[in-house]
């Protein structure tokens, strides 16, 4: 038990130095570090009743009448970005990590699909105890490489959701495309006129390239299509994009192998632009013609929608049902049950390591936040 809460502090301690150690003198990155520090200690917290059998024995006791949808991006097996092509690292979880993950879920859990899961609901009935759902966003290819077969070697089912622009040869998302071009950037500032407004993105350290990111990621993710990819090309500086690395997208045939009957795929749009931000026009189109595109395109129907960013509003919620999706995804904390809405359901994120992780889905968490469980 010891030796197994001391490795976790060894573990975390240099991810906290890294970051102390890549923070710049004025405290740009005062927010990051304090998130750093924050998980770190909520990983240890969970370590001595993890090893200790603890939060085992209070599953096996009280089982969850709840199911849990968690959510993934990426899943890696580099060992960093490199110059070839940064992307950005916290959308992608270790191999190693997600694996034991799976397996914990395969061991102890009731591996559910996503389908599964809203037939219950659409019912009326609970879902069976210790369901969990695994769902992937934005189909990176590292996750056909790294998490396919981890998932089909236990004959664990998985949902994909899929932005559309993906069939028309995009290789990676607009917002893995911006990260790039920045941490590349060799210039200590990038200029871009967005929408007819100058917009001035530093670049000059790796604190002031992620505040620039986010600030990209929060002002262009409602700009039209246009706008959008005017401000993409002003970034690049009229160059080629810089190489896609480990934000590469899944491509058309390499989806369309995936077994049916493990492997859900999902919509997440077209584009991957925020629909609160978005006209009712661009909204339906984003909507309605990625899941027409997908469905055509892959031979298969798709019923589900992962609101990008988790955005949504009642006007979003409505015409997604209206567009034919039987469920949607948020990213919202909590757990699902039958009177759950099921075109808001939750969905937190799963990426923590596995102490944290087994509290999560064991509903240990959940049961000391004192959550609602729907």
């Amino acid at each position: 038990m010891v030796p197994h809460c001391r490795d976790e502090v060894l573990t975390l301690a240099p991810l906290c130095l890294q970051r102390v150690a890549a923070s710049e003198p004025c405290g740009r990155d005062t927010m990051g570090l304090l998130q750093t520090y924050a998980i770190a200690g909520w990983n240890a917290l969970w370590s001595l009743p993890y090893y200790s059998g603890l939060l085992r024995h209070l599953h096996d006791r009280t089982p969850s009448p709840s199911a849990l949808i968690l959510m993934y991006h990426g899943v890696t097996d580099a060992a960093g970005p490199g110059d070839a092509g940064a992307y950005y690292p916290h959308f992608h979880t270790a191999a190693g990590l997600f694996r034991q993950h799976v397996e914990l879920v395969a061991r102890t859990c009731n591996p559910i699909s996503l389908a599964s899961l809203v037939g219950h609901l659409q019912s009326g009935e609970p879902p069976p105890p210790n369901s969990v759902c695994i769902t992937l966003d934005d189909a990176y290819a590292n996750v056909l490489r790294c998490a396919v077969p981890v998932l089909e070697a236990l004959e664990v089912p998985a949902t994909l959701f899929v932005c559309s622009a993906v069939l028309q040869g995009a290789r990676n998302t607009w917002y893995d495309q911006a990260y790039a071009s920045l941490a590349l950037s060799q210039e200590p500032a990038v200029t871009c006129t967005v929408a007819g407004n100058e917009v001035v993105l530093a670049t000059d350290g790796p604190a002031a390239r992620r505040a620039s990111w986010s600030k990209a990621c929060e002002e262009w993710q409602g700009l039209p299509l246009a706008d959008l990819n005017g401000a993409l090309h002003q970034l690049l500086g009229g160059q080629e994009p810089p190489g896609v690395g480990e934000a590469e997208l899944a491509g058309l045939e390499a989806l369309s192998r995936l077994d049916p009957g493990l492997f859900e795929i999902g919509s997440h749009t077209r584009s991957h632009r925020s629909l609160t931000r978005l006209d009712p026009a661009d909204q339906r189109a984003e909507l309605a013609q990625s899941r027409s595109e997908l469905s055509e395109a892959l031979g298969r129907p798709v019923r589900f929608l992962a609101y990008p960013f988790g955005h949504y509003s009642d006007a979003v919620v409505a015409m997604a049902a209206d567009c034919g999706y039987e469920a949607c995804l948020t990213t919202k904390y909590g757990f699902v049950d039958e009177r759950s809405d099921p075109h808001r359901l939750n969905r937190p994120a799963g990426t923590w390591r596995l102490p944290a992780f087994a509290a999560r889905v064991w509903g240990v968490e959940g049961r000391l936040r004192g959550l609602n469980r729907r």
